[in-house]
């Protein structure tokens, strides 16, 4: 997966958990994972995002 492809997930999940919109991803980390901090406007909270790679896993691991 490209590190586009990440991002465009990344982006789908801040919807998916309720992160407000205009929510700031930075990537953090690019390995068997991306792992992103998550910085929500206005308040400044942050929060650790990790999305893992398609099909690092077989579906019997």
């Amino acid at each position: 997966m490209a590190v586009s492809d990440d991002v465009a997930v990344a982006e789908k999940a801040l919807t998916a958990f309720d992160l407000p919109q205009g929510s700031i991803l930075h990537l953090l980390n690019l390995s068997e994972n991306a792992t992103y901090s998550v910085e929500e406007p206005g308040t400044g909270h942050r929060s650790i995002l990790r999305v893992h790679r398609k099909d690092y896993h077989r579906a019997d691991q």
